[in-house]
Protein backbone atom coordinates (compact mmCIF):
# COMPACT_ATOMS: atom_id res chain seq x y z
CA UNK A 1 0.00 0.00 0.00
CA UNK A 2 2.59 2.38 0.80
CA UNK A 3 4.36 1.84 -2.59
CA UNK A 4 0.64 2.83 -4.45
CA UNK A 5 0.42 5.60 -2.14
CA UNK A 6 4.09 7.03 -2.94
CA UNK A 7 3.03 6.31 -7.02
CA UNK A 8 -0.26 8.26 -6.51
CA UNK A 9 1.42 11.46 -4.48
CA UNK A 10 3.66 11.79 -7.22
CA UNK A 11 1.00 12.07 -10.03
CA UNK A 12 -0.68 14.37 -7.75
CA UNK A 13 2.48 16.58 -7.27
CA UNK A 14 2.71 16.65 -11.23
CA UNK A 15 -1.03 17.61 -11.85
CA UNK A 16 0.02 20.66 -9.23
CA UNK A 17 2.81 21.02 -10.90
CA UNK A 18 1.15 22.29 -14.05
CA UNK A 19 -0.97 24.81 -12.52
CA UNK A 20 1.71 26.38 -11.04
CA UNK A 21 4.20 26.69 -14.32
CA UNK A 22 1.12 28.18 -16.42
CA UNK A 23 3.84 29.71 -19.05
CA UNK A 24 4.80 26.47 -19.87
CA UNK A 25 1.24 25.30 -20.90
CA UNK A 26 1.41 29.17 -23.37
CA UNK A 27 4.35 27.88 -24.83
CA UNK A 28 2.33 24.30 -26.02
CA UNK A 29 -0.10 27.20 -28.16
CA UNK A 30 2.57 29.07 -29.84
CA UNK A 31 3.68 25.55 -31.29
CA UNK A 32 0.01 24.05 -31.78
CA UNK A 33 -2.86 26.44 -32.20
CA UNK A 34 -1.67 26.97 -35.43
CA UNK A 35 -1.80 23.78 -36.34
CA UNK A 36 -5.16 23.08 -34.70
CA UNK A 37 -6.79 25.70 -36.51
CA UNK A 38 -8.11 23.92 -39.86
CA UNK A 39 -9.13 21.10 -37.70
CA UNK A 40 -11.18 23.39 -35.50
CA UNK A 41 -13.04 24.58 -38.30
CA UNK A 42 -13.44 21.25 -39.71
CA UNK A 43 -14.54 20.05 -36.35
CA UNK A 44 -17.59 22.61 -36.20
CA UNK A 45 -19.07 21.26 -38.54
CA UNK A 46 -18.93 17.50 -37.17
CA UNK A 47 -20.04 18.32 -33.40
CA UNK A 48 -23.65 17.68 -33.73
CA UNK A 49 -23.32 14.28 -35.59
CA UNK A 50 -23.50 11.37 -33.19
CA UNK A 51 -20.95 8.69 -35.58
CA UNK A 52 -18.82 11.33 -34.84
CA UNK A 53 -15.18 9.19 -34.54
CA UNK A 54 -13.45 10.70 -31.49
CA UNK A 55 -9.91 8.51 -31.97
CA UNK A 56 -9.44 9.05 -35.52
CA UNK A 57 -10.15 12.42 -34.98
CA UNK A 58 -7.54 12.65 -31.59
CA UNK A 59 -4.47 11.74 -33.99
CA UNK A 60 -5.95 13.84 -36.52
CA UNK A 61 -5.03 16.76 -34.13
CA UNK A 62 -1.79 15.75 -32.86
CA UNK A 63 -3.41 14.20 -29.89
CA UNK A 64 -5.39 17.14 -28.63
CA UNK A 65 -9.02 16.42 -29.00
CA UNK A 66 -10.25 18.13 -25.90
CA UNK A 67 -8.91 21.20 -26.81
CA UNK A 68 -9.91 21.32 -30.45
CA UNK A 69 -13.74 19.89 -29.82
CA UNK A 70 -14.57 22.38 -27.00
CA UNK A 71 -12.89 25.22 -29.29
CA UNK A 72 -15.46 23.68 -31.49
CA UNK A 73 -18.41 23.88 -29.98
CA UNK A 74 -17.76 27.28 -28.26
CA UNK A 75 -17.16 28.42 -31.68
CA UNK A 76 -20.27 27.14 -32.87
CA UNK A 77 -22.73 28.55 -30.21
CA UNK A 78 -20.97 32.25 -30.60
CA UNK A 79 -19.07 32.26 -27.35
CA UNK A 80 -15.37 33.11 -28.57
CA UNK A 81 -16.06 36.36 -29.96
CA UNK A 82 -18.29 39.49 -28.87
CA UNK A 83 -18.93 37.97 -25.46
CA UNK A 84 -17.42 37.24 -22.43
CA UNK A 85 -14.69 34.97 -23.24
CA UNK A 86 -11.21 36.23 -24.15
CA UNK A 87 -10.56 33.57 -27.24
CA UNK A 88 -6.73 33.51 -26.13
CA UNK A 89 -7.19 32.94 -22.42
CA UNK A 90 -9.95 30.14 -23.55
CA UNK A 91 -7.32 28.85 -25.74
CA UNK A 92 -4.59 28.65 -23.20
CA UNK A 93 -6.82 27.34 -20.67
CA UNK A 94 -8.00 24.47 -22.25
CA UNK A 95 -4.20 23.80 -23.87
CA UNK A 96 -3.16 23.71 -20.30
CA UNK A 97 -6.42 21.57 -19.14
CA UNK A 98 -5.79 18.88 -21.60
CA UNK A 99 -2.29 18.28 -20.50
CA UNK A 100 -3.59 17.79 -17.20
CA UNK A 101 -5.74 14.72 -18.09
CA UNK A 102 -3.48 11.51 -17.78
CA UNK A 103 -2.38 8.97 -19.96
CA UNK A 104 -4.92 6.44 -18.32
CA UNK A 105 -6.63 3.62 -20.38
CA UNK A 106 -9.95 5.25 -20.32
CA UNK A 107 -10.07 8.24 -18.25
CA UNK A 108 -7.83 10.60 -20.71
CA UNK A 109 -8.12 13.41 -22.77
CA UNK A 110 -9.66 11.76 -25.45
CA UNK A 111 -12.54 10.88 -22.83
CA UNK A 112 -13.11 14.24 -22.26
CA UNK A 113 -13.08 15.04 -25.90
CA UNK A 114 -16.04 12.47 -26.11
CA UNK A 115 -17.99 13.64 -23.13
CA UNK A 116 -18.11 17.17 -24.45
CA UNK A 117 -18.82 16.29 -27.85
CA UNK A 118 -21.81 14.42 -26.67
CA UNK A 119 -22.89 16.94 -24.49
CA UNK A 120 -23.12 19.02 -27.56
CA UNK A 121 -25.53 17.24 -29.09
CA UNK A 122 -27.48 16.42 -26.18
CA UNK A 123 -27.66 20.21 -25.41
CA UNK A 124 -28.41 21.14 -28.83
CA UNK A 125 -31.65 18.62 -28.23
CA UNK A 126 -32.31 19.98 -25.11
CA UNK A 127 -32.48 23.51 -26.64
CA UNK A 128 -34.87 22.52 -29.88
CA UNK A 129 -37.08 21.16 -26.86
CA UNK A 130 -37.06 24.17 -24.72
CA UNK A 131 -37.88 26.55 -27.88
CA UNK A 132 -40.81 24.75 -29.08
CA UNK A 133 -43.86 26.87 -28.36
CA UNK A 134 -45.71 23.86 -26.88
CA UNK A 135 -45.25 20.08 -26.26
CA UNK A 136 -47.02 18.82 -29.74
CA UNK A 137 -45.16 22.33 -31.65
CA UNK A 138 -42.70 21.25 -34.28
CA UNK A 139 -41.80 25.48 -34.42
CA UNK A 140 -38.98 26.94 -32.59
CA UNK A 141 -38.64 30.14 -31.22
CA UNK A 142 -36.35 32.23 -32.78
CA UNK A 143 -32.22 32.35 -31.43
CA UNK A 144 -30.62 28.22 -33.13
CA UNK A 145 -30.24 27.47 -36.43
CA UNK A 146 -30.85 23.91 -37.57
CA UNK A 147 -27.77 22.37 -36.52
CA UNK A 148 -27.58 24.26 -33.08
CA UNK A 149 -25.52 26.77 -34.17
CA UNK A 150 -26.44 30.01 -31.92
CA UNK A 151 -28.01 33.50 -34.89
CA UNK A 152 -25.77 36.11 -34.31
CA UNK A 153 -28.86 38.41 -34.74
CA UNK A 154 -31.25 36.52 -32.35
CA UNK A 155 -32.98 39.42 -29.99
CA UNK A 156 -34.11 36.86 -28.10
CA UNK A 157 -30.61 35.47 -27.43
CA UNK A 158 -29.11 38.45 -26.79
CA UNK A 159 -31.53 39.77 -23.64
CA UNK A 160 -30.14 36.10 -21.96
CA UNK A 161 -26.57 36.85 -22.87
CA UNK A 162 -26.02 36.10 -18.98
CA UNK A 163 -28.55 34.87 -16.83
CA UNK A 164 -30.61 31.47 -16.69
CA UNK A 165 -33.55 31.57 -19.22
CA UNK A 166 -36.81 32.75 -17.51
CA UNK A 167 -39.64 32.12 -20.21
CA UNK A 168 -41.14 29.59 -22.09
CA UNK A 169 -39.60 29.12 -25.66
CA UNK A 170 -36.35 31.37 -24.28
CA UNK A 171 -33.77 28.37 -24.98
CA UNK A 172 -30.57 27.80 -23.45
CA UNK A 173 -28.79 30.89 -22.24
CA UNK A 174 -25.38 31.32 -23.33
CA UNK A 175 -24.16 31.46 -19.40
CA UNK A 176 -25.62 28.39 -19.58
CA UNK A 177 -24.47 26.79 -22.51
CA UNK A 178 -20.84 27.96 -21.67
CA UNK A 179 -21.23 26.32 -17.71
CA UNK A 180 -22.62 22.68 -19.83
CA UNK A 181 -19.56 22.90 -22.36
CA UNK A 182 -16.79 24.02 -19.23
CA UNK A 183 -18.59 21.03 -16.86
CA UNK A 184 -18.01 18.24 -19.56
CA UNK A 185 -14.67 19.45 -20.84
CA UNK A 186 -12.95 19.23 -17.30
CA UNK A 187 -15.43 16.75 -15.59
CA UNK A 188 -12.48 14.24 -15.34
CA UNK A 189 -9.33 16.49 -14.86
CA UNK A 190 -5.97 15.17 -13.39
CA UNK A 191 -8.28 11.76 -13.13
CA UNK A 192 -5.72 9.10 -11.71
CA UNK A 193 -6.90 6.44 -13.23
CA UNK A 194 -8.63 4.57 -10.18
CA UNK A 195 -11.79 4.91 -8.75
CA UNK A 196 -13.17 6.75 -5.36
CA UNK A 197 -13.23 3.23 -3.29
CA UNK A 198 -9.63 2.55 -4.51
CA UNK A 199 -8.38 5.93 -2.88
CA UNK A 200 -10.41 5.24 0.52
CA UNK A 201 -9.02 2.11 0.94
CA UNK A 202 -5.77 2.89 0.50
CA UNK A 203 -6.19 6.33 2.19
CA UNK A 204 -4.77 8.44 -0.80
CA UNK A 205 -4.41 11.89 0.67
CA UNK A 206 -7.31 13.35 -1.78
CA UNK A 207 -9.73 10.65 -0.24
CA UNK A 208 -8.43 12.84 3.51
CA UNK A 209 -8.84 16.18 2.01
CA UNK A 210 -12.53 15.69 1.01
CA UNK A 211 -13.18 13.21 3.79
CA UNK A 212 -14.24 10.25 1.41
CA UNK A 213 -16.86 11.79 -0.24
CA UNK A 214 -16.97 11.96 -4.49
CA UNK A 215 -13.15 12.33 -3.82
CA UNK A 216 -12.20 12.51 -7.41
CA UNK A 217 -15.34 14.72 -8.45
CA UNK A 218 -14.37 17.01 -5.76
CA UNK A 219 -10.39 16.82 -6.85
CA UNK A 220 -11.49 17.65 -10.43
CA UNK A 221 -13.67 21.06 -9.61
CA UNK A 222 -11.32 22.25 -7.19
CA UNK A 223 -8.62 21.47 -10.47
CA UNK A 224 -10.16 23.34 -12.91
CA UNK A 225 -11.28 26.36 -10.96
CA UNK A 226 -7.78 26.40 -9.54
CA UNK A 227 -6.06 26.61 -13.32
CA UNK A 228 -8.57 29.85 -14.30
CA UNK A 229 -7.82 31.38 -10.58
CA UNK A 230 -4.23 30.91 -10.29
CA UNK A 231 -2.61 32.87 -13.40
CA UNK A 232 -4.53 35.56 -15.04
CA UNK A 233 -3.27 34.16 -18.50
CA UNK A 234 -6.00 31.51 -18.27
CA UNK A 235 -8.35 33.21 -16.25
CA UNK A 236 -11.48 32.29 -18.15
CA UNK A 237 -13.99 34.23 -15.92
CA UNK A 238 -11.66 37.22 -16.06
CA UNK A 239 -14.47 39.71 -17.71
CA UNK A 240 -17.45 37.61 -15.82
CA UNK A 241 -19.26 39.85 -13.15
CA UNK A 242 -19.24 38.50 -9.08
CA UNK A 243 -22.60 37.05 -10.19
CA UNK A 244 -22.21 35.93 -13.48
CA UNK A 245 -18.93 33.85 -12.16
CA UNK A 246 -20.80 32.72 -9.26
CA UNK A 247 -23.49 31.16 -11.25
CA UNK A 248 -21.20 29.61 -13.43
CA UNK A 249 -19.10 27.75 -10.68
CA UNK A 250 -22.67 26.72 -9.00
CA UNK A 251 -23.62 24.88 -12.37
CA UNK A 252 -19.93 23.44 -13.07
CA UNK A 253 -19.31 21.92 -9.74
CA UNK A 254 -22.93 20.73 -9.48
CA UNK A 255 -22.38 19.09 -12.73
CA UNK A 256 -19.09 17.78 -12.26
CA UNK A 257 -20.52 16.08 -9.08
CA UNK A 258 -23.16 14.77 -10.54
CA UNK A 259 -20.86 12.72 -12.68
CA UNK A 260 -20.08 10.31 -9.43
CA UNK A 261 -21.81 7.01 -9.54
CA UNK A 262 -22.28 6.90 -5.77
CA UNK A 263 -24.60 9.73 -6.48
CA UNK A 264 -26.82 7.96 -9.67
CA UNK A 265 -29.67 6.69 -8.16
CA UNK A 266 -30.32 9.62 -5.95
CA UNK A 267 -29.89 11.89 -8.80
CA UNK A 268 -31.78 9.90 -11.31
CA UNK A 269 -34.82 9.99 -8.65
CA UNK A 270 -34.62 14.08 -7.65
CA UNK A 271 -34.91 14.53 -11.71
CA UNK A 272 -38.11 11.76 -12.04
CA UNK A 273 -40.06 13.56 -9.39
CA UNK A 274 -39.47 17.03 -10.94
CA UNK A 275 -40.76 15.53 -13.90
CA UNK A 276 -43.69 13.92 -12.28
CA UNK A 277 -44.32 17.52 -10.04
CA UNK A 278 -43.85 19.56 -13.36
CA UNK A 279 -43.54 17.14 -16.91
CA UNK A 280 -43.22 20.29 -19.07
CA UNK A 281 -39.45 20.70 -18.27
CA UNK A 282 -39.83 24.31 -20.49
CA UNK A 283 -41.80 25.91 -17.05
CA UNK A 284 -38.36 24.97 -15.15
CA UNK A 285 -37.19 28.45 -14.80
CA UNK A 286 -35.20 28.45 -11.30
CA UNK A 287 -31.68 28.33 -10.77
CA UNK A 288 -32.00 24.77 -9.07
CA UNK A 289 -34.19 23.67 -11.48
CA UNK A 290 -32.18 24.28 -14.22
CA UNK A 291 -29.34 22.81 -12.57
CA UNK A 292 -30.80 20.22 -12.03
CA UNK A 293 -31.28 19.28 -15.86
CA UNK A 294 -28.15 20.47 -16.64
CA UNK A 295 -26.52 17.64 -13.72
CA UNK A 296 -28.54 14.96 -15.60
CA UNK A 297 -27.21 16.32 -19.17
CA UNK A 298 -23.36 15.99 -18.21
CA UNK A 299 -24.07 12.47 -16.16
CA UNK A 300 -25.93 11.13 -19.24
CA UNK A 301 -22.84 12.37 -21.47
CA UNK A 302 -20.98 10.38 -19.46
CA UNK A 303 -22.72 7.34 -19.78
CA UNK A 304 -23.67 7.34 -23.03
CA UNK A 305 -20.83 5.64 -25.31
CA UNK A 306 -22.95 2.66 -24.99
CA UNK A 307 -25.27 4.59 -27.45
CA UNK A 308 -22.78 5.40 -29.82
CA UNK A 309 -22.76 3.02 -32.92
CA UNK A 310 -21.27 -0.06 -32.50
CA UNK A 311 -17.54 0.60 -33.67
CA UNK A 312 -17.24 3.43 -31.17
CA UNK A 313 -19.46 1.58 -28.39
CA UNK A 314 -16.64 -1.71 -28.88
CA UNK A 315 -13.63 0.39 -28.40
CA UNK A 316 -14.84 2.08 -25.27
CA UNK A 317 -15.76 -0.80 -23.32
CA UNK A 318 -12.71 -2.14 -24.33
CA UNK A 319 -10.43 0.72 -23.08
CA UNK A 320 -12.95 0.78 -19.71
CA UNK A 321 -12.80 -3.05 -19.21
CA UNK A 322 -8.67 -2.21 -19.30
CA UNK A 323 -8.54 0.56 -17.17
CA UNK A 324 -10.34 -1.41 -14.44
CA UNK A 325 -8.01 -4.62 -15.34
CA UNK A 326 -5.19 -1.91 -14.56
CA UNK A 327 -7.19 -1.02 -11.04
CA UNK A 328 -7.06 -4.95 -10.15
CA UNK A 329 -3.36 -5.08 -10.41
CA UNK A 330 -2.71 -2.12 -8.86
CA UNK A 331 -5.13 -2.98 -5.55
CA UNK A 332 -3.37 -6.63 -5.80
CA UNK A 333 -0.09 -4.58 -5.22
CA UNK A 334 -1.54 -2.49 -2.19
CA UNK A 335 -2.82 -5.94 -0.17
CA UNK A 336 -6.50 -5.44 -0.64
CA UNK A 337 -9.17 -7.30 -2.01
CA UNK A 338 -9.60 -7.02 -5.97
CA UNK A 339 -12.67 -5.55 -7.07
CA UNK A 340 -14.94 -8.11 -8.64
CA UNK A 341 -15.14 -5.52 -11.62
CA UNK A 342 -10.96 -5.56 -11.52
CA UNK A 343 -10.35 -9.09 -11.15
CA UNK A 344 -8.83 -10.68 -14.83
CA UNK A 345 -10.82 -13.70 -13.09
CA UNK A 346 -14.36 -12.83 -12.73
CA UNK A 347 -14.83 -10.38 -15.50
CA UNK A 348 -16.75 -10.84 -18.46
CA UNK A 349 -16.78 -7.72 -20.86
CA UNK A 350 -20.29 -7.92 -22.34
CA UNK A 351 -21.73 -9.32 -19.22
CA UNK A 352 -20.45 -5.97 -17.74
CA UNK A 353 -21.62 -3.77 -20.73
CA UNK A 354 -25.01 -5.62 -20.58
CA UNK A 355 -25.19 -4.46 -16.74
CA UNK A 356 -23.95 -0.94 -17.44
CA UNK A 357 -26.38 -0.37 -19.87
CA UNK A 358 -29.84 -2.25 -18.04
CA UNK A 359 -28.66 -0.80 -14.91
CA UNK A 360 -27.36 2.97 -15.49
CA UNK A 361 -27.55 4.04 -18.79
CA UNK A 362 -30.98 3.35 -20.09
CA UNK A 363 -32.87 4.36 -17.41
CA UNK A 364 -30.57 7.36 -17.45
CA UNK A 365 -31.68 8.07 -21.27
CA UNK A 366 -35.21 7.13 -20.58
CA UNK A 367 -35.58 9.60 -17.59
CA UNK A 368 -34.52 12.56 -19.63
CA UNK A 369 -36.29 11.87 -22.76
CA UNK A 370 -38.71 14.69 -21.31
CA UNK A 371 -35.59 17.46 -21.72
CA UNK A 372 -34.38 16.23 -24.97
CA UNK A 373 -37.06 14.09 -26.82
CA UNK A 374 -34.92 14.03 -30.02
CA UNK A 375 -32.02 12.64 -28.60
CA UNK A 376 -33.58 9.96 -27.07
CA UNK A 377 -35.29 9.02 -30.43
CA UNK A 378 -31.91 9.65 -32.11
CA UNK A 379 -29.91 7.45 -29.47
CA UNK A 380 -32.16 4.65 -28.51
CA UNK A 381 -31.58 2.36 -31.53
CA UNK A 382 -28.44 2.58 -31.37
CA UNK A 383 -28.44 1.44 -27.51
CA UNK A 384 -30.61 -1.49 -28.74
CA UNK A 385 -28.08 -2.49 -31.65
CA UNK A 386 -25.49 -2.66 -29.33
CA UNK A 387 -27.11 -4.61 -26.50
CA UNK A 388 -28.14 -6.58 -29.22
CA UNK A 389 -24.28 -7.62 -30.27
CA UNK A 390 -23.38 -7.56 -26.59
CA UNK A 391 -25.79 -10.62 -26.45
CA UNK A 392 -23.66 -12.13 -29.41
CA UNK A 393 -20.62 -11.47 -27.68
CA UNK A 394 -21.63 -13.14 -24.44
CA UNK A 395 -23.05 -15.96 -25.76
CA UNK A 396 -20.04 -16.59 -27.81
CA UNK A 397 -18.00 -17.02 -24.89
CA UNK A 398 -15.96 -13.36 -24.80
CA UNK A 399 -14.46 -12.45 -21.67
CA UNK A 400 -11.77 -9.61 -22.17
CA UNK A 401 -10.54 -7.34 -24.68
CA UNK A 402 -9.58 -8.29 -27.92
CA UNK A 403 -10.28 -12.15 -27.35
CA UNK A 404 -12.68 -14.46 -29.34
CA UNK A 405 -14.95 -12.17 -31.10
CA UNK A 406 -17.46 -13.83 -33.01
CA UNK A 407 -17.84 -12.57 -36.90
CA UNK A 408 -21.08 -10.25 -36.58
CA UNK A 409 -23.64 -10.17 -39.63
CA UNK A 410 -23.97 -7.45 -41.79
CA UNK A 411 -27.04 -5.16 -40.15
CA UNK A 412 -30.15 -5.33 -41.72
CA UNK A 413 -31.70 -3.09 -44.39
CA UNK A 414 -34.08 -1.58 -41.94
CA UNK A 415 -31.07 -0.95 -39.54
CA UNK A 416 -29.31 0.92 -41.77
CA UNK A 417 -31.50 3.79 -41.51
CA UNK A 418 -30.72 4.66 -38.21
CA UNK A 419 -30.49 8.57 -37.74
CA UNK A 420 -26.96 9.68 -36.34
CA UNK A 421 -27.92 13.16 -35.51
CA UNK A 422 -30.82 15.55 -32.97
CA UNK A 423 -31.93 16.93 -35.93
CA UNK A 424 -35.79 16.52 -37.10
CA UNK A 425 -36.20 16.02 -40.83
CA UNK A 426 -38.81 19.53 -40.43
CA UNK A 427 -36.57 21.19 -39.05
CA UNK A 428 -33.21 21.76 -42.03
CA UNK A 429 -29.97 19.74 -41.69
CA UNK A 430 -26.17 20.62 -41.97
CA UNK A 431 -24.82 19.72 -44.86
CA UNK A 432 -25.03 16.11 -45.52
CA UNK A 433 -27.22 15.61 -42.94
CA UNK A 434 -28.85 12.68 -45.85
CA UNK A 435 -25.61 10.65 -45.46
CA UNK A 436 -26.28 7.14 -43.61
CA UNK A 437 -23.06 5.28 -41.48
CA UNK A 438 -21.07 2.68 -43.99
CA UNK A 439 -21.83 -1.37 -43.57
CA UNK A 440 -18.34 -1.17 -42.16
CA UNK A 441 -18.81 1.03 -39.61
CA UNK A 442 -21.91 -0.66 -38.47
CA UNK A 443 -20.71 -4.26 -38.07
Amino acid sequence: MAAVASQMAVQEHDAANLLLRPNASLNIIKLSTGAMSNGIIGTVGQVHRWDFNVFEYANSVQGRPLYSVTMALLENQGLLDGWLLDRHKVEAYLTAAERMYKPNPYHNNTHAADVTQTAGVIFTSLDQHLRRRSNSDDCFCNGTTANGAVSNNSAADSKQQHNSSSSVGAGLSKLERFAIILASAVHDLGHPGVNNPFLIRTHNRQALIYNDKSVNENMHCSLAFQLALDNPDVNVFERFSQAEYEQVRKLVCEMILATDMDVHFALLKRFEDAVAAQPDVRQWRSLEQRSLIFQMLVHLADLANPSRPWHLALKWAEWVVTEFLEQGVKEAEAGIPVSDMCNKDKVCMPAAQLFFIERFMQPTLDAFKPAAPSFHSMATPWLEDTKARWGIFKEAGVRMPHHGYPQLAPPAAGQQQKPWAVLGAGHGSSSGASAQLSNEQQQ
